[in-house]
């Protein structure tokens, strides 16, 4: 069985050195690139989050306004079917706006996750 040879501690930091450097450069770009992704994802995450509280308060301000419509109507005794006509058309025009949203954001959403 063969030895190695006795080295000295400068000729084991001559041999190791320089690999032990780009080792350690290589790591503090890769902790630095993992930093940037992260800021870039949370960023991506605080877009979403602000459209969503956005199109949620929209719902809210158009439900409550379909609310007032409809308190509107109870309180008027009106027999116009004419009236009544105009109410229903109102009240799909809301529906079909409020389903256009939520699809609308369906589709940012699955177009953000990659389904």
């Amino acid at each position: 069985m063969q030895t190695l040879p006795a080295l000295s501690l400068g000729q084991l930091a001559v041999m190791w050195g320089p690999g032990v450097l780009i080792l350690g450069g290589l790591f503090v770009l890769a902790r630095s690139w993992l930093k940037q992704k992260k800021k870039e994802r949370e960023a991506a995450m605080k877009l979403v989050n602000t459209f969503a509280e956005q199109f949620l308060q929209s719902s809210r301000d158009q439900a409550d306004a379909v609310k007032d419509l409809a308190g509107e109507i109870s309180k008027q005794n009106t027999e116009s079917s004419e009236d009544r006509e105009l109410l229903k058309i109102g009240m799909r025009r809301i529906h079909e706006e409020l389903s256009d949203q939520t699809k609308k954001l369906d589709d940012i959403w699955r177009a953000t996750n990659g389904h």
